[in-house]
């Protein structure tokens, strides 16, 4: 309405007049956690443009001052480790242990690097050796008050990657940091993003948790903020969503988190996943993570058998392979969705730090022990090419 005489009798009939005056709008000031919130929302809904634009103009976030390991850069790196040097041999170690690769540190042991020797032989080393990896290279992800971790992220990005190339989500999960974990989840980290290796922040939180590494309440406390919905793969072209929160997807992801922890024995030693052995491990769970009815021993047998590759019934999503009886694997031929791209279990997986420990390492200190280890070893050392053709066997085409 525009009206130039202001007494005018029909604004006093509209009764206008108490809307004229000064207009007071509060003001509101996003913050940059605000604005990191906005960014991963368009990331999501697929408009990465303008969310690079958020995180340049507005965030002005940096590059990180190192270089991440790439698993390329991990092959030259252990070259330099095995040809004698210091600083290389020290990172190559601190990764071997983080990762799980077996392989380098026995590597890194038979070049003479004593450290790996006096940590292969020690059933205890791996909880002191993270300790000391996490006190000299992640001191803010150890800390009970998450703020360092947050100004990292708010400096580099949610998603920049520490210098053994894992996510800010991913560090915090491996060392327990839940304050972290929840502070980054609320600014929206993605949870399926992988390492190196191929795990991302719930495989490698529930691999830590079954092998005693993370207590019931540290994983407890993560769940909600680390645990996908589902994962997706294809069985014979098919695609199959697997529910977290059903046991075929939660088999899927125990036995693929702990590849590199067990694999190397397991083929060393022709022992592979049973259900008596899942059920023991499914006791370091909460039961809302896990109900209790799933950590029996005989529903777990159920859920591996009916889903063996060979098996022929109607539900049945090929996951697994029976190695022998009550033995199993993952399927080979399995892909899995991570991002846009599918990817063969086996060639997500990495072989090559799939390793064994030498039996004589364990009884070191015990002469007599030692020569029946030193013994036992020789038949598993006859035995290398044995394992190897298995390995091979089982990425070409399951065992």
């Amino acid at each position: 309405m525009i009206e130039q005489d202001l007494t005018h009798p029909l604004l006093e009939l509209l009764d206008l007049n108490r809307f004229t005056g000064e207009l007071s709008v509060d003001a509101h000031k996003s913050s940059k956690e605000d604005w990191q919130v906005e960014a991963r929302r368009l990331e999501q809904q697929g408009k990465l443009e303008q969310a690079e634009a958020i995180k340049d103009r507005i965030l002005q976030q940096k590059q990180v001052p190192w270089n991440p390991l790439s698993a390329e850069s991990i092959i030259e790196l252990k070259q330099k480790a095995l040809a004698g040097d210091k600083k290389s041999k020290i990172m190559m170690m601190e990764y071997a242990i983080l990762h799980h690769d077996l392989r380098s540190l026995m590597e890194l042991s038979e070049s003479g690097v004593k450290a790996a020797k006096q940590f292969l032989m020690s059933p205890n080393a791996e909880q002191k050796a993270l300790k000391t990896i996490y006190k000299n290279r992640f001191m803010i992800y150890d800390l009970k008050n998450s703020s360092g971790v947050l100004r990292d992220a708010e400096k580099y990005g949610l998603e920049h990657r520490t210098i053994f190339n894992l996510t800010p989500l991913m560090q915090s999960v491996l060392i327990g940091n839940v304050s972290a974990v929840e502070n980054l989840s609320r600014l929206g980290s993605d949870r399926n993003q992988v390492s190196n290796n191929g795990l991302n922040s719930w495989q490698l939180a529930l691999g830590s948790t079954l092998s005693g590494q993370l207590t019931k309440s540290v994983i407890g406390k993560m769940y909600e903020h680390i645990a996908p919905d589902f994962i997706a793969i294809q069985v014979d072209g098919k695609l199959e969503k697997l529910d977290e929160k059903k046991m075929y997807g939660f088999l899927f992801n125990t036995l693929y988190s702990l590849w590199y922890r067990k694999a190397g024995r397991m083929f060393t030693h022709n022992v592979f996943f049973t259900a008596q052995y899942l059920a023991g491990l499914f006791e370091n769970l909460p039961d809302f993570v896990l109900p209790s009815m799933k950590k029996k021993r005989s529903y777990i047998s159920r859920y591996l058998s009916e889903n063996e590759v060979e098996r022929e019934t109607e539900r049945n999503k090929k996951l697994f392979i029976r190695v022998r009886r009550g033995h199993y694997l993952l399927n080979p031929k399995l892909k899995v969705r991570i991002g846009g791209n599918w990817l063969l279990l086996t060639d997500l997986l990495s072989f090559d730090e799939v390793g064994y420990l030498p039996w004589q390492y364990i009884y070191e200190n015990e002469p007599e022990m030692k020569e029946i280890a030193l013994r036992n070893d020789r038949i598993s050392e006859e035995n290398i090419k044995r394992v190897q053709q298995l390995l091979l066997n089982y990425q070409a085409t399951g065992i």
